[in-house]
C-alpha cells in the first residue's frame, strides 16, 4: 500500500510543478502506481476467493465428519447394549446351570 502515498505526493509534485514535461513525467508515475494497486488488488481478490472455497471445503468437511461421528455413535451404542444384553443371558444362563447343578448334587446326597 506504499504506492497510495507514493500517489498521494506524486499529486503534491504536480500541484507544485510547473513544466509541461514534469507533469506529463508525474501522470505517468501516476498511472504506474494505480496499476500496480490494481494489479496488487486482483491479486489479493483472488487469494480471498481461494480462502472463501477452501473454507466452504473444510465446513462441508466437517459436515461430514460430525455425520460420520454420530453414525459410529449410534452403531457404538447399538454394539454395547447387545452386548450387555448377552451377557446378562449368559449370566442367568450360568446362574440356572449353577442352581440346576447345586439342586442335581443336594438330591443326590
Amino acid at each position: 500500500m506504499s504506492a497510495i502515498k507514493d500517489i498521494h505526493d506524486l499529486i503534491d509534485k504536480l500541484i507544485n510543478s510547473v513544466k509541461d514535461r514534469q507533469f506529463a513525467a508525474e501522470i505517468l508515475k501516476i498511472q504506474s502506481l494505480v496499476s500496480t494497486v490494481q494489479s496488487e488488488n486482483v491479486a489479493t481478490q483472488e487469494k480471498l476467493g481461494n480462502c472463501l472455497s477452501a473454507n466452504i471445503e473444510l465446513k462441508q468437511k466437517i459436515s461430514e465428519l460430525e455425520k460420520e461421528n454420530a453414525t459410529l455413535k449410534d452403531t457404538h451404542a447399538q454394539e454395547i447394549a447387545s452386548l450387555k444384553e448377552n451377557h446378562e443371558k449368559e449370566i442367568a444362563n450360568l446362574t440356572n446351570k449353577n442352581k440346576e447343578d447345586f439342586h442335581n448334587k443336594a438330591t443326590y446326597f
